[in-house]
């Protein structure tokens, strides 16, 4: 007899003796380490947990200061990652970054559960319906942001625009200015003069 067997007849000779001598329990079946596991659990419950929280914290640490290196040096690939697309069972594409957030949409959920079927057709119908309502509630905002953007940034908006440009026709002009300069007079008929002496 070997290994298992040798310890099974160990144990059934150990019970049938009722030895006490050796309290080791020299064989468990699969059941019996099952049954003898959780009672020891139940037993020593918060024993477990506060050892297993002590251990926690003396490996967070180190956990932490491992992640941060292979995150500074892995930070491209994890960026490439986050950005992969992926084409979801019901039919919109999404980022592995927005993985949880499209899973928990309405959209997603109804497709799921069967309760949605979406084509390419309503589906571009919807989007644009979304669209449309999203400006008109939404029509604010934008302004709102241009404002505020306008106001922080006046000094920059300010020496961007007086920033002089000197142009092919002779004439010097701001940059904010350059497309009303091109659409006067004096420009065009430098530009046909241009074109006529090249041709000629």
């Amino acid at each position: 007899m070997i290994g298992n067997e040798a310890r099974a007849e160990e144990n059934r000779v150990h019970k049938d003796l009722k030895a006490n001598m050796n309290m080791v329990n020299p064989f468990r079946s699969l059941e019996e380490t099952i049954i003898y596991h959780s009672k020891y659990y139940e037993a020593n419950k918060d024993k477990l947990k506060s050892y297993s929280k002590e251990q926690r914290m003396k490996k967070y640490d180190d956990y932490r200061a491992t992640s941060l290196e292979y995150k500074k040096t892995h930070k491209k690939e994890l960026a490439e990652q986050q950005l992969q697309s992926h084409m979801c069972v019901c039919g919109i594409t999404y980022t592995q970054c927005n993985k949880k957030r499209h899973m928990n949409t309405l959209k997603h959920k109804n497709f799921v559960e069967g309760k949605e079927d979406i084509s390419e057709d309503t589906k571009k119908t919807k989007v644009k319906e979304y669209n449309v309502k999203y400006r008109q509630e939404n029509r604010e905002t934008p302004l709102k942001l241009e404002k505020e953007y306008r106001k922080k940034n006046k000094e920059k908006i300010q020496e961007r625009r007086s920033i002089q440009i000197k142009c092919i026709c002779g004439c010097i002009t701001t940059k904010h200015s350059q497309r009303r300069h091109e659409k006067t007079n004096k420009h065009i008929k430098f530009i046909e003069e241009q074109v006529k002496c090249f041709t000629t």
